[in-house]
């Protein structure tokens, strides 16, 4: 039989788009962008293919089918728990119904995703080991041992567990005498193409924060206001080079990265709005999930304050202060903001973004403008029964949003949803 030369051969650029789009429909989502890097016939029938959320905000989570019911315990063997284990899902909203895409990440087998910023997600492993990993292209760059940080124990040969329904422990670190649930890694600035430089910021817990940058062998402490455990922490993000930590009493202390007295310098505070008109309710203050985003522009920090106390409206509040302007120690200085026009803001253990949205008025469609979402932020204690933590307000009409409630579906899932927004500018 007679073997067709590779001169003779037609080449894979020329296949029909009809057939390349039955491939795409086989496929994976991070797959089907690896598949865009082929070529650019290929990559044009892949950015073009309507079904794919590429620009939207989707969540990033363990699958709600039956037949990957059994992935978590599989992860938490030692032995190689299969592709199962490193099988997400994408779910997208915007479409008037739920598209879910398949997600297979090969480097997130024996991970747990515990944070994220464009295409990298922050991951650890069950022994503590950090890694950030590329979803897209598989690289990996490991962040320094969490146990190179002087103020946190983990015991010669004890093995970090995660926590579930089967499972009493959570992911735990030993800090001043006592056990606390690490919280996640805040990816601040991310590696490119060309070198593997990246700024990340741990809340080992609710206590305590460490940076790490490109190079570093150790975690460095922030320095904290009142001593270990005098303050604890909600939210962190990175704006205009400094690093900004809201606190449960939504109090915002500042550490400038630039500055050469860093890591030794004393953090800066910030006074918080009057949320609602109220001048330091506690009831108020210590009722709120206070989070922290930046503008679209970049050119202002954003304060998010959501009450959930039975004495007040339910709503939420969100300030806007240009952080070099000039302002007093009381609280002036910020700004309400009562629309974000066609934007939305994404919130939750990814860093905090802004997103264009369409919506065609179409009331199945389940992603609109002018709202804020919000996920769990801690994203270890999720159970099999409660539903995962999650809201949608209106700030135009001032109203919280019906949205289907998010169950794991299997025993021992404590991966809590992240939000992920699909490119393919590594490949056009």
């Amino acid at each position: 039989m007679a073997v067709r030369s590779c001169n003779r051969a037609p080449p894979w650029a020329d296949l029909p788009v009809e057939l390349v789009n039955a491939v795409i429909d086989h496929l994976d989502f991070f797959s089907t962008t690896r598949l865009a890097g082929v070529c650019t016939s290929w990559a044009r029938a892949v950015a073009t293919k309507a079904t794919l959320p590429f620009g939207t905000p989707c969540l990033l989570m363990t699958p709600e089918e039956d037949y990957l019911a059994e992935a978590h315990d599989d992860r938490c063997d030692d032995n190689d728990g299969g592709d199962k284990e490193c099988t997400f899902q994408l779910l997208d909203h915007s479409r008037g119904k739920e598209l879910s895409f398949p997600a297979f990440v090969a480097a997130m087998r024996g991970r747990w995703w515990a944070g994220a910023r464009d295409d990298w997600l922050a991951t650890v492993d069950k022994h503590c080991n950090a890694e950030l990993v590329n979803p897209y292209t598989g690289r990996r760059i490991s962040l320094p041992p969490l146990a190179t940080i002087p103020e946190i124990q983990i015991e010669e040969g004890r093995t970090v567990v995660f926590g579930g329904v089967q499972i009493e422990e959570h992911f735990n670190v030993v800090f001043e005498g006592g056990d606390y649930t690490f919280c996640r890694i805040i990816v601040c600035e991310t590696p490119s193409a060309a070198d593997d430089a990246y700024l990340v910021v741990a809340m080992v817990n609710v206590f305590l924060l460490a940076i790490a940058r490109a190079g570093d062998e150790n975690w460095t402490s922030l320095k904290t206001p009142h001593g270990r455990c005098g303050v604890e922490f909600r939210d962190v993000v990175l704006h205009k080079g400094k690093v900004f930590a809201v606190t449960r009493s939504g109090d915002i202390y500042t550490w400038d990265m630039r500055a050469g007295a860093f890591p030794d310098s004393e953090p800066e505070p910030i006074r918080p709005p009057h949320i609602n008109g109220q001048d330091d309710d506690l009831d108020l203050v210590y009722g709120c999930l206070w989070n922290l985003a930046e503008s679209a522009d970049g050119r202002r920090l954003l304060l998010v304050a959501c009450p959930h106390n039975d004495k007040f409206e339910d709503a939420v509040y969100l300030y806007e202060r240009d952080i070099d302007a000039l302002a007093g120690a009381d609280g002036a200085g910020w700004n309400i903001v009562t629309s974000l026009g066609d934007h939305s803001l994404f919130l939750g253990a990814n860093f905090p973004f802004l997103a264009r949205v369409v919506n065609d008025q179409d009331d199945r469609e389940l992603l609109w403008p002018n709202c804020v979402y919000h996920t769990d932020s801690y994203l270890f204690e999720a159970g099999l029964c409660d539903p995962y933590y999650f809201n949608v307000y209106d700030l135009g009409d001032k109203t919280f949003k019906p949205y289907r409630e998010f169950y794991a579906n299997h025993t021992g899932s404590i991966q809590n949803p992240i939000w992920f927004r699909p490119t393919l500018k590594n490949f056009l």
